[in-house]
């Protein structure tokens, strides 16, 4: 790590990081390969072309997190894997996500836009004020997500599975209500 908070240019394989504090980290030109982050502080970390293959991120915070620089492997079973991570605020805008899960996180006013996530498990994920425009969350799990403001004008939805409460809740941008 450099004097201003950067780590460049390194490859990590399989690393287990527990319990950090990587506040404001700059990662650049980094590969992070199999590696575990277990309770860590990744919050305004700085992604700049580095590549994430088959992480995981579990328990911990990574609020305001612009997750756009971070390259997700494209042969990788899950492209992103989180468990019970606050990733409130972060932007995933564009993000190929295919298959990614986040389960159980809190993304609360967390940015979408046009990511494509099919096939991601979301389950237990709450998305408050998360934005989801131009997204595709066609055959996503959304099961116990109760809170979120996903609209199906603007969404593809088809073929995503959620509780009767999530599901209900896609009948908002109709003005349905259903009691």
């Amino acid at each position: 790590m450099t004097d201003h908070g950067e780590i460049a240019d390194v490859e990590l394989d399989g690393c287990v990081l527990d319990a950090c504090d990587l506040e404001g980290l700059t990662w650049r030109r980094v590969v992070l390969r199999e590696c575990r982050f277990t309770g860590c502080n990744l919050s305004r970390v700085r992604f700049v072309d580095t590549r994430l293959v088959d992480c995981l991120i579990e328990g911990g915070k990574a609020l305001g997190v612009g997750w756009s620089g971070a390259r997700l492997s494209e042969v990788a079973t899950v492209p992103l894997h989180l468990v019970d991570v606050r990733v409130d605020f972060g932007s995933f805008t564009g993000m190929p996500l295919r298959g990614a899960r986040l389960i159980r996180c809190s993304a609360r006013e967390a940015d979408f836009t046009d990511a494509y996530l099919r096939e991601a498990d979301l389950t237990g994920t709450i998305l408050a004020g998360a934005r989801f425009a131009g997204a595709d969350l066609r055959d996503a799990i959304l099961v116990d997500v109760d809170e979120h403001d996903i609209d199906p004008r603007e969404t593809q939805v088809r073929g995503a599975r959620f509780s009767a409460v999530g599901a209900a809740r896609l009948l908002d941008a109709f003005g349905v209500v259903v009691s």
